[in-house]
């Protein structure tokens, strides 16, 4: 499990009985305390297990009732409701005492750590704009002109949604896992216009991404039977809301003028 379920200094894992779960927390304590680096601030969604840790002398993590949330791989999460959350406290200080240049959109960027990608349809809109920044050859201490300033507080005054979304703890199917367990004749074609994949791609406001159920759930037909799903490429219409590019037209026009000429009129 330590090979496998490190993040960075998180380490997350999940058993079907209490006493495995103890056996492998201890044992990992163990065996990170010989390398000489402390496992602490344990947490668990079950309150019978936190108290064994607790027997144990685990050190668990008290944030309950301190007002500063639980973390794991950069998101909040509540072990008594077992929901992950986005806490937008951190990001709202920082953006607050900032300015609009491009060297703080940056930090802001790099201030947001989303490991599992749930935010990326919402932070795809911040890279854009980071890109219309190099585009317009902006200093970095400038402040942004006018139009890329409102693009730049329109998107600030967006991730206030952050707070409505809630996830609740569940299971994924890693793509390589996929891909190595099925055929390619299993795998059928999903319309562009219900991919979640185009909606990273095409960006979305917060509020929209809170409430979008494509983005969370999927296309409706992934919860029906086999039959209802879509089995051939079909030719698709472009999505109305695509990226449109400005596109510059050459137009040639030949002028051919005329002029009276004596020699030309006296022609006998």
């Amino acid at each position: 499990m330590l090979k496998d379920s490190f993040w960075v200094d998180d380490l997350v894992g999940g058993f079907d009985d209490l006493e495995t779960a103890l056996k492998i927390s201890t044992e990992s304590v163990e065996v990170m305390k010989r390398a000489g680096m402390v496992l602490r601030k344990w947490q668990t969604n079950s309150g019978p297990f936190r108290e064994r840790y607790k027997q144990s002398g685990i050190e668990t993590d008290d944030t309950k009732g301190c007002g500063v949330p639980c973390k794991v791989l950069g998101l909040a999460w509540d072990p008594d409701k077992d929901l992950i959350f986005f806490d937008v406290g951190k990001l709202k200080d920082i953006a607050a005492n900032g300015g609009s240049t491009k060297r703080f959109v940056l930090h802001v960027l790099g201030s947001i750590f989303d490991t599992i990608g749930f935010l990326g349809a919402f932070i795809m809109k911040l890279k854009i704009l980071i890109q219309e920044l190099w585009a317009a050859k902006i200093d970095w201490n400038s402040e942004l002109p006018p139009l890329l300033d409102y693009k730049w507080q329109l998107w600030c005054s967006e991730f206030e949604h952050l707070k409505e979304i809630f996830i609740p703890r569940h299971f994924l199917s890693g793509a390589n896992e996929i891909q190595t367990l099925t055929e390619k004749a299993q795998w059928s074609h999903c319309p562009g216009k219900e991919n979640p994949a185009d909606i990273l791609s095409r960006s979305i406001s917060d509020s929209g991404l809170a409430q979008n159920s494509l983005w969370w759930h999927g296309p409706p037909w992934l919860s029906q039977p086999s039959e209802f799903w879509p089995s051939k490429v079909e030719n698709e219409k472009p999505i109305g809301d695509l990226e449109i590019r400005n596109e510059v037209e050459i137009i040639s026009q030949c002028k051919c003028a005329v002029y009276d000429s004596e020699f030309v009129l006296d022609f006998n």
